[in-house]
């Protein structure tokens, strides 16, 4: 079974997302920072997907997935930010798959979960 990983500092951003993720039939976890992210997906195999926001209070969205790779975690990594400038910095990162805008559509949320895990 497939599962989303959620790594927001805010605890609103992230149940909303689960709430919309859970009414479209994915199973997810939440993460409140990237360290927990990063022990959430080298302990949980099941995690198809990361919902990375760019701002973490611990590391930052470009320093996460550059750990992830430096510990052999393929995941696809889709990555939500206020400010989309950020989103050049992942423009040759082959795990990164997919971009959101802050604020965004829960229909934009929906379809670009769609586009990157199969549907439930």
């Amino acid at each position: 079974m497939s599962k989303v990983l959620i790594v927001d500092d805010e605890d609103f951003i992230r149940d909303m997302i689960g709430d919309v993720l859970e009414l479209s039939g994915y199973t997810y976890i939440k993460a409140a920072n990237g360290g927990e992210g990063i022990a959430l997906l080298k302990s949980d195999r099941e995690i198809s997907l990361v919902l990375l926001d760019f701002t973490l209070p611990d590391i930052s969205g470009e320093l996460f997935v550059k750990r992830m790779n430096q510990e052999g975690i393929a995941v696809p990594v889709a990555v939500l930010s206020g400010l989309s400038d950020n989103f050049s910095l992942f423009e040759k990162e082959p795990i990164v798959k997919g971009t959101l805008a802050k604020p965004f559509r829960i229909d934009e949320l929906i379809t670009l979960v769609k586009e990157l895990l199969p549907v439930p």
